[in-house]
């Protein structure tokens, strides 16, 4: 059990936490999920530079300098991704006994809220209002994009963890350019930001702080970065070959127009009617084309270019579900437009989320499923997908079957030229490798 002193040192975190919750005006349910709010961006900075000229079906948000103000709106898809594993030290519970009023309150802290939830024999998937949550016995993945305040409820996982003698063991915080930096707020104006935040936490329950690092330099000079933060309570002193976790992440911007169609809700959403044939629309009404509600849903499979009316219709038109064959696939549509899934099979999890709107197009892609290589499985998410540019990130302990994050480097996409590869070894056997690809033309 964590002792008195740190229990209230987080208590009294969990207090700030809740206070600046507050003071910032948490949404309300009617206010949140299931409906999405463009997010006006407020001007100084781009911090995602893309300097390669993108071709006509690409949606052109550029901003070579840094420096340069625009008055684009949109939502910041790029998600901030917190995970901690935990060593147990009771045997008749574990973190799934979490009650779902203490997830509410914790998700509370970081402004997002729960939708659905779908679980298996190995762990629980949560559907959020901004991305998702994974809950496993030993283990708390999440991921919020918008502005979220994903450290936010840190502490208060940590505290809830403790009632259920879980003790934590490592600890990794990671995320991509904001697309919009300026509308993020505290503890996520930056980096820098963030690391004191964590380091101030840390320090207030261990007396330790982790390692900051930024990956991406090598990759391209102006390119997108990859913030890490890992912190290591408990692991270096154990045997790797306890440790065998791996993750793959890809981070597509820029993606086919028609493609992104599909994740406008048809429900609530004009956005691209003035771009629809009108005899298209009608043929599809007239020939029954059937959705979720009933029929045959093979049918939708490789349809695109038409908003879809709930997020089985747009997982099975891009065959999202056959990603991760075998896997039960829990999806949402929002609306007006946005998509989120997550995929369970074994102890393996998939997660999509998918911001569509033209000026800020972005889709994430994550999955720990085990393998020894993610290179054709990454390749058929990007073909499937079309960005102009991508990054991805392969995360791995050295007692995982993928071993070296670095198979990443022999990855080649067709009409796409690779930017360069970065590698880095962490504390306790844990590697990375990310890269980056846009297109050739």
């Amino acid at each position: 059990m964590i002792p008195f002193h740190i229990t209230t040192r987080l208590e009294t975190l969990c207090a700030r936490a809740l206070s600046l919750t507050t003071d910032i005006g948490i949404l309300s349910s009617s206010q949140c999920s299931p409906f999405r709010t463009a997010v006006p961006f407020n001007g100084d900075e781009f911090e995602l530079p893309l300097t390669l000229p993108l071709p006509s079906h690409a949606n052109a948000l550029i901003g070579n300098d840094a420096q340069t103000p625009t008055a684009i709106d949109g939502f910041e898809g790029c998600e901030k991704k917190l995970q901690i594993d935990f060593i147990l030290t009771r045997s008749d519970v574990n973190l799934r006994y979490i009650s779902r009023p203490s997830l509410d309150r914790i998700l509370a802290l970081a402004k997002c809220e729960i939708i659905s939830v779908t679980s298996n024999d190995y762990f629980d998937a949560y559907v959020l209002s901004e991305s998702s949550l994974f809950v496993y016995p030993q283990k708390i993945m999440i991921k919020t994009c918008g502005t979220t305040l994903l450290l936010n409820c840190l502490p208060a996982f940590l505290l809830e963890a403790a009632k259920f003698g879980a003790e934590p063991d490592f600890l990794q915080y990671s995320r991509s350019n904001f697309i919009f930096p300026h509308n993020q707020l505290f503890p996520h104006r930056s980096f820098d930001e963030e690391t004191a935040y964590l380091n101030e936490l840390l320090l207030s329950v261990s007396n330790d702080i982790g390692e900051a690092s930024v990956m991406g330099s090598k990759t391209c000079k102006d390119g997108p970065r990859w913030y890490l933060y890992f912190a290591d309570w408990k692991r270096s002193a154990v045997p790797r070959t306890t440790y065998c976790s791996q993750t793959v992440e890809i981070m597509m911007f820029n993606l086919d127009r028609n493609i992104m169609k599909t994740f406008y809700n048809r429900n609530a959403s004009n956005e691209y009617k003035h771009e629809m044939n009108e005899q298209t629309l009608s043929d599809r009404n007239c020939n029954g084309l059937p959705h979720s509600g009933g029929g045959d849903i093979e049918q939708l499979r490789g349809r695109i270019g038409v908003p879809s009316r709930d997020g089985e219709e747009a997982t099975v038109a891009l065959s999202i579900d056959r990603f991760l064959p075998g896997a039960t696939i829990d999806s949402f549509l929002f609306s007006p437009c946005g998509y989120s899934c997550n995929g369970l099979l074994d102890d393996a999890y998939l997660t999509m989320h998918i911001t569509p709107e033209p000026q800020c197009s972005f889709v994430s892609f994550e999955t720990n499923v085990h393998c020894d290589d993610y290179n054709e499985l990454i390749r058929c998410v990007v073909e499937r997908f079309r960005p102009a540019d991508f990054s991805v990130y392969v995360f791995a302990d050295s007692a995982s079957l993928i071993g070296r994050s670095e198979k990443l480097t022999a990855l080649k996409m067709a009409n796409m030229r690779n930017c360069g590869f970065d590698s880095k070894e962490f504390i306790g056997g844990y590697n990375v490798t990310c890269g980056r690809f846009v297109m050739d033309i």
